[in-house]
């Protein structure tokens, strides 16, 4: 039992590691799908016209668009990769989380609250199917995501 938390213990600290690793390669990203790399290298932006790009400055729909691909980066097993498991996850759990905040702003919104379950439902289906099939990176997703399980 000990030698299996240890060996656990051990692959959660390789994988926090990579997803940091991860984190930290990606670039800081300004509206309209530019990234500060881009700002620097190609538009040599003033400090002003870079605040009027910040994400800050987004509608929620941007904001939103551009944390699903974030997080979808962190996951990809490729690039360009949106159909594994753990990038539809990430999709899955940032809609679901888009449909809360509508929620709590919208409490009578009942036919919204059958599709939130349906996502559910597909949601707790892949994650099934990660456990058996793919277990490191599904406990890699399920832990960076903060799902109980």
């Amino acid at each position: 039992m000990q030698e299996r938390l240890a060996e656990s213990s051990k692959h959660d600290e390789s994988a926090s590691i990579s997803l940091k690793a991860k984190q930290q390669a990606q670039e800081a990203v300004l509206l309209h799908h530019m990234t500060d790399a881009d700002a620097v290298l190609k538009l040599k932006m003033s400090d002003r016209v870079r605040k009027l790009f910040d994400l800050h400055n987004g509608s929620q729909r941007e904001v939103v668009q551009v944390q699903k691909q974030q997080g979808m980066q962190l996951f990809q097993m490729r690039q360009g990769d949106t159909g594994s498991s753990a990038v539809q996850v990430v999709a899955l759990t940032t809609r679901i989380q888009q449909l809360q905040t509508h929620f709590s702003t919208h409490k009578k919104d009942k036919h919204s609250k059958r599709g939130m379950d349906a996502l559910y439902v597909r949601r707790r289906k892949l994650l099934d199917y990660m456990e058996r099939k793919d277990f490191e990176n599904y406990r890699k997703v399920v832990k960076t995501l903060g799902l109980v399980r």
